[in-house]
């Protein structure tokens, strides 16, 4: 399997704080299945501010010097999580931040708690620039998890979407899982990836989720979504986005029971 969103960079961002993190990742990471990993460290302009490209480039070419000389065999590809901002645009077209491997794929990040009013305008703007948004996480989303109808407009303007296998196996707890599983279901989720961190709350589990997705909406879906269409993002390659089915709006009171595991 391919991982396109993890924090496997050591020093930069809230990820791996060493090597020997690094070194934990990787033996993760291929007793988990995966054979490559695109490094996404956070870009943001507050907080943690802009990674150089530079730097990114050089912490790949350590990972993968690791990788290779001690026996893991997962190749590492540079890439960032951009953090969306009214910039981010400008960002992009000076190359202050990377793509993921220098396609015209990039992991945008939304906040948690608010979907920006710009948001739409923003990934329209990188659509006009030949960017391809994928949307990290969305399942994580506050709006999303309360209309997951939101996304229907970033999809139909070209973006995609990036669930965690963590938030398909629950452990961000039972209403990001349940966003999870509907996204899936209306087929609005195009890469499955770990987001990993140091950690044994933050483990791939790739495996896990493959297998669950495979059970509930059939091997190829499950194929698409964890190897296929990353191997064609990594390649540069275009991808089908699938026409997602509208989702019906849950209420406040269905998010309350859903989360005392009523529903």
């Amino acid at each position: 399997m391919i991982d396109l969103h993890c924090h496997i960079l050591p020093g930069i961002d809230d990820g791996a704080k060493n090597l020997d993190d690094v070194r934990e990742m990787l033996a993760s990471a291929k007793a988990d299945g995966i054979s490559k990993i695109v490094a996404t460290p956070h870009n943001m302009e507050d907080g943690i501010g802009i990674v150089s490209p530079f730097v990114i480039n050089s912490l790949v070419k350590r990972v993968n010097d690791i990788s290779q000389s001690e026996g893991y065999g997962i190749e590492v590809f540079p890439g960032s999580e951009a953090y969306i901002s009214t910039d981010l645009p400008r960002l992009v077209k000076n190359k202050r931040i990377l793509t993921i491997n220098g396609t015209q794929y990039l992991l945008v990040e939304f906040p948690v708690l608010k979907m920006p009013e710009f948001a739409v305008d923003i990934i329209y703007q990188l659509r006009l620039m030949g960017i391809t948004p994928i949307i990290a996480h969305p399942e994580r989303y506050a709006a999303v998890v309360d209309n997951p109808d939101v996304l229907l407009e970033f999809i139909r303007i070209g973006a995609l979407c990036q669930v965690n296998s963590g938030s398909i196996t629950g452990i961000f707890g039972k209403m990001v899982k349940k966003t999870a599983e509907m996204l899936l279901q209306r087929k609005m989720v195009h890469i499955v990836s770990t987001d990993a961190h140091p950690g044994s709350s933050r483990m791939p589990r790739m495996k896990e989720a493959y297998e669950f997705v495979a059970d509930k909406l059939g091997r190829d879906y499950s194929n698409e979504v964890f190897i296929e269409n990353p191997a064609k993002i990594i390649k540069g390659r275009e991808i089908e986005i699938r026409q997602p089915e509208k989702v019906e709006r849950r209420t406040l009171l269905y998010n309350l029971l859903a989360s005392f595991g009523l529903l």
